[in-house]
Order: C-alpha cells, then structure tokens, then sequence
C-alpha cells in the first residue's frame, strides 16, 4: 500500500501548487509505479481541485540526466510543483534551481534540499520483516498476504518540509491519523479503467494492474514505450525433426 503515503505526499504537493499544474517524473512503466503515481495524483487532486498532474515516463530506474530532461519538459508545460518516482537527486536539484517544491521518493532529503523540500513516500520493510523473523523463530510464524501499508509501519512519509505551511501540515498528518485508525480514501489503490484478460502463462494481477489507466487528473507528456509483443513458441518444423 505504499500508495498511502504517495497519496499523503500529493496532499501537500497539490497544495502548494498555484497554477494546478504539478509535474510528476515517473521510472520504470509497472503495476506498483502507476499505483504510486495515481495515489499520488488523488492526493494532488484532494487540496488542488481541478489540478492536473502532468507526467514523462522515462523508463529506467536511475538515469539522473534523463529525470532532469523529463522535468525540464514538464516545468516548460507550466508546473509549479516537482515530484519524482525516481530516486535520483536530478530532480531535486532542478527545483533548487528553478526555487519550486519538491517532492522526493523514498528517501528522507530534507536536509540537503531544505529550501525547496516538501516531502516523499518512504518504504519502510524493517519492522515488518523483524517481526516476520521474530514469529518464525518462536514458532507462531503463518502465511499472509501484506500489502504494506501505513498500519503495519511498512510505508510512510518523510518528514514535512518548511516550504509546508502550518494548515497543509496540519491536513496532511490528520489524514495520516484516519488512515492509520483505518479510514479508507475512495479509489486509493484501485486501478482505473477495463482490466484486460490476463495472458497466459504470466502473473494475472500484475499483468492486468499494468495495462490499466492512469488517474482521471494526470496528463501524460511522455508517455512509456510500449512493451514489445511477446513472440508465439516456436516448436520444431521441417523434416527431420
């Protein structure tokens, strides 16, 4: 459920916004960044009605001169606001530059971009995994399905920036609070559009989770290159064999 805590970091994105245009670099095309990213647009669109959530795939999972390039497009379309899926500083460190709002992920930069700083989703697996650990050593250890979520200390936010005023702070951490008490956000997790068939012989959620639509509010501007199509078997042909 790290879609929590994007949907918490696109509150306080979306807020700071005037224009109601935030820019949005994503990775690498999966079924967990587009879940990532539509958290983070229904957070946008939470304190920013009517906002859009412009967004460049660039496809990789680090390639800091390409995260630059994708926000340097994005900033050009009339964003006000950076946030990033990839875990570079490229990103970051247009926004010093350009003195708009940043927000990371995965990590805790407040101290190195604290003029420019707002926040980032964090993953969070230690206690989860100690705990794991820890049952199977005393022998109450089961199987479960875990989605990760901000209840079980799994993912989080990084620390609010400066740039956050006192009201948008204020929102955010009660929102936190719900979800934590177990307040479910309308639509958060949830693919939007048709799920496809599943293909055979490949995982079917996360096949169908890939192939869904992104956020009603997010704009793409650069979209994934489609994947290539996947070549039938070949199976043994002519005499002789």
């Amino acid at each position: 459920a790290h879609e929590e805590s994007a949907y918490l970091t696109g509150l306080a994105a979306g807020a700071l916004s005037d224009s109601g245009r935030v820019a949005y670099v994503a990775p690498a095309f999966e079924a967990e960044t587009l879940r990532i990213l539509n958290g983070f647009a229904l957070g946008v669109g939470t304190t920013r009605p009517g906002s859009v959530v412009l967004v460049a795939w660039t496809d990789v999972w680090w390639d800091p001169p390409a995260e630059r390039r994708a926000a340097e497009l994005l900033g050009a379309s009339g964003a006000d606001v950076i946030a990033t899926g990839c875990t570079s500083t490229a990103t970051g460190e247009l926004a010093q530059e350009l003195d708009l709002p940043w927000c990371a992920q995965d990590a805790d930069l407040s101290g190195q971009f604290g003029d420019v700083w707002v926040t980032a989703p964090r993953i969070l697996p230690g206690g989860h995994y100690c705990r794991r650990v820890s049952d199977r050593l005393t022998g109450v250890w089961h199987s479960e399905a875990n989605d990760g979520g901000l209840a079980d200390g799994f993912t989080d936010i990084a620390p609010l920036g400066l740039r956050v005023p006192a009201d948008v702070r204020r929102g955010v951490m009660d929102t936190r609070a719900r979800i934590l008490a177990g307040h479910r956000i309308p639509d958060l997790g949830v693919p939007f559009g048709p799920a496809p068939p599943a293909r055979p012989g490949i995982d079917g959620d996360v096949e169908r989770w890939s192939a869904r639509t992104h956020a009603s509010n997010v704009e793409v501007v650069l979209p994934p290159t489609p994947e290539p199509p996947v070549a039938p078997p070949v199976g043994p042909t002519g005499a002789g064999r």
